[in-house]
């Protein structure tokens, strides 16, 4: 089975330089995409859910369909399987690591009990196969917007330490590893303070007889807010950033890829960042196309008929009653009277619903509009028509970053 990091290797083999894409798993039709644009493409998978997105059950499970890591890989396996990929898929996971769950991190647990989760979290994830982890220790409800470095770096060890100690233990197969210097706020890593940290975490690392990171992640300018990249790559920066990481044997990762142009992605291979994650663009691409099936619906049967699905109005409740859309809006001065700009409204329900598609009421709505779009004559196979949406993107992703036709050994993760 090939390994991320031997994918990785035969990256800087020579050949023509490529990027992969990590993407979010955000729903099963967002997995089915994945899997289609892959298999018709030959390209590599890499699917990265967050701990909010897929979790242990014992943590909370996800809001991604509910599932846990298990459920996760069973059906990224399963639509694997139905399509014959041939190829290289992997599963591993993003943003792991204390307080990376939202509720814990309102909870403001202590270190304690928040490391206690993170490792049981990595435990659950070695368990299921995911092929490498993304050690992220960014988070802490003590100390304000940034961990201070030197603490950071000490958890990062800390963490990947107890980590490496439940592989062996349990016999796990061999793991890769990704960690981060993030801000959240989408300013660049600073050169010296990125070498710093590079330079110093392998240090420690090579001190405990722990395996470097395969992926270290820098802040190249980019930032998702909303339904748009509101930063940019600064490719002058990232050859430094680059650079560094190639001195210790590290490949370049970029976060926050969302929404970028064709021109910057296809710049990507070249400037030498190895991977990139894509995620919230995937599940709005998904919510736009019910939200204009929505449409579709009621122009055919007339506002206020008693067949309408009302799936929009379901979205819409989930979302306003929650608190899940301040996390996407930067560029509102008022956002007590956000919900009374119907403009906003739509962006805001098409940028949010995706937290919401696992609710019974959300389901039975969709099921609602699916039966409605089929019998109206609005779409033949509505699954199959947003699901198209989602892989038109993709395949756009795989052609910029040179993923068509790579190829690779039989390895599913």
């Amino acid at each position: 089975m090939t390994r991320l990091s031997e994918l990785c290797a035969g990256r800087a083999g020579g050949g023509q330089p490529f990027t992969l894409l990590g993407a979010g798993p955000m729903s099963r039709l967002v997995v089915e995409a994945v899997v289609e644009a892959g298999a018709r493409e030959d390209a590599p998978l890499v699917f990265i859910p967050s701990r909010n997105q897929v979790e242990s059950d014992g943590l909370g499970s996800g809001y991604v369909e509910g599932w846990d890591q298990r459920d996760l890989c069973h059906y990224v396996r399963r639509q694997v399987q139905l399509r014959r990929f041939r190829g290289s898929c992997f599963v591993g996971r993003d943003h792991g690591g204390p307080w990376q769950r939202d509720d814990e991190y309102h909870a403001a647990l202590d270190w304690d009990r928040a490391l206690a989760n993170a490792i049981a979290s990595y435990q659950d994830d070695l368990d299921a196969g995911f092929s490498y982890l993304h050690v992220d220790t960014s988070r802490d409800p003590g100390c304000g917007a940034m961990v201070p470095l030197d603490l950071a770096l000490a958890r990062t060890v800390e963490v990947i330490r107890h980590t490496e100690a439940y592989r062996l233990r349990s016999g796990r197969g061999y793991v890769d590893y990704e960690v981060s210097l993030e801000r959240t706020s989408g300013e660049l890593s600073p050169p010296s303070e990125f070498a710093r940290f590079v330079e110093q975490l392998v240090r420690d690392l090579d001190r405990a007889r722990l395996p470097r990171p395969l992926f270290i992640v820098g802040n190249t300018g980019t930032l998702t807010r909303m339904d748009r990249n509101v930063g940019a790559v600064d490719f002058g920066a990232v050859a430094e950033l680059t650079r560094i990481a190639r001195e210790h044997g590290l490949v370049f990762k970029e976060h926050n890829a969302d929404y970028l142009g064709v021109d910057d992605l296809a710049r990507h291979p070249g400037a030498g960042i190895g991977m990139i994650n894509v995620a919230p663009e995937l599940a709005k691409l998904e919510s736009d196309a019910l939200l204009e099936l929505c449409r579709q619906e009621e122009e055919s049967l007339g506002a206020g008929h008693e067949r309408l699905s009302h799936l929009r109005e379901v979205l819409l409740h989930h979302v306003r009653h929650s608190t899940r859309w301040r996390k996407w809006v930067h560029e509102v001065d008022d956002r007590a009277g956000l919900f009374e700009d119907p403009a906003w409204v739509e962006r805001v329900v098409a940028v949010n619903s995706h937290y919401f598609f696992r609710r019974e009421d959300v389901r039975e709505a969709r099921r609602r509009l699916y039966n409605n779009c089929v019998l109206l004559g609005v779409c033949d196979d509505p699954h199959s028509c947003i699901k198209a949406r989602v892989e038109k993107r993709l395949l756009r992703y795989l052609d910029s970053l040179n993923l068509r036709a790579l190829g690779a050994d039989d390895a599913v993760a």
